[in-house]
């Protein structure tokens, strides 16, 4: 993308247009781009989880799917790109994800709707990774930094109670 030439630097001509300015103009990148924040330890064993959760027994289809293509865990992904393409809400995503961890597939409506996990450890394996994934969302989402500063203007800051030292305050 240029010439290699040891020959010393010559000043540039009146009518010259800067790099950057030639880049632009040949529709080439100006400037490196921004590294893609990469997943916490929390949001990787978040997903390792949900992996497990997803590929059990009890939630594999009663037909066998022939393909990879419509496995629980496979479902999960597809709702996550929808909702990152800004096509679901955060409300739908979840109650999508809800029927998803539960049944092994989205919610049904009418008479072949389930009423839900019929084993207590696959319900209480749901409740907790939707929990997570609420957390998760609320750290990573659009709304993180206000979150996080609503945090700590609350009355009692972002700090709990067992994390203050009370052992230089006065005994009443």
């Amino acid at each position: 993308y240029g010439l290699i030439s040891f020959a010393p630097k010559r000043p540039p001509r009146r009518n010259d247009l800067s790099p950057s300015q030639a880049a632009h103009r040949n529709g080439r990148p100006r400037m490196i781009p921004e590294q893609p924040l990469q997943p916490t330890v929390s949001e990787a064993s978040f997903f390792q989880r949900a992996k497990r959760h997803l590929n059990r027994k009890e939630l594999a289809p009663d037909k066998s799917p022939g393909t990879r293509r419509h496995t629980p865990y496979v479902e999960f992904l597809k709702c996550l790109h929808l909702y990152g393409a800004g096509i679901l809400s955060k409300e739908e995503l979840l109650l999508l994800l809800r029927g998803l961890f539960m049944q092994g597939h989205a919610p049904k409506s009418g008479v072949n709707a389930g009423g839900g996990a019929s084993n207590p450890s696959v319900a209480s394996d749901a409740h907790n990774l939707l929990r997570d994934f609420e957390e998760l969302l609320v750290k990573r989402g659009p709304y993180a930094r206000q979150e996080s500063l609503a945090k700590d203007k609350s009355k009692y800051g972002s700090m709990q109670v067992g994390d203050f030292d009370f052992s230089m305050s006065e005994r009443p």
